[in-house]
């Protein structure tokens, strides 16, 4: 987050395995966010009118785990995980079998 609280850049796991898979990667540990092509908050926040399919979907199709719900001004509100969503769908309990996951 910036100055103002608003959102600036994400990193995730997802980024970091490909920088410790190929060691010439390690340069980019030193580069700011934007000098990255494919930077893009948008992919990575919804906001709180957005729908569940919305939420869903942008997950699905940018392929990544967590949004950030952002605000008017950008500023993170909340991250909704997709193990949050897929609990919305399914019930989880310690003992239960992969059969029994689906309600």
């Amino acid at each position: 987050v910036d100055e103002q609280g608003a959102l600036v850049g994400n990193v995730s796991t997802h980024d970091l395995r490909h920088v410790l898979r190929d060691g010439a990667k390690f340069v980019w540990l030193g580069k700011a966010l934007e000098k990255f092509e494919d930077f893009s908050l948008n992919k990575f926040t919804c906001k709180p009118t957005d729908t569940l399919g919305d939420v869903i979907t942008k997950l699905h199709d940018n392929n990544i785990r967590r949004l950030y719900v952002v605000d008017e001004k950008n500023r993170p509100i909340k991250v909704v995980a997709l193990r949050e969503v897929i609990a919305l769908f399914v019930r989880e309990d310690d003992d239960m079998t992969i059969g029994q996951y689906f309600v």
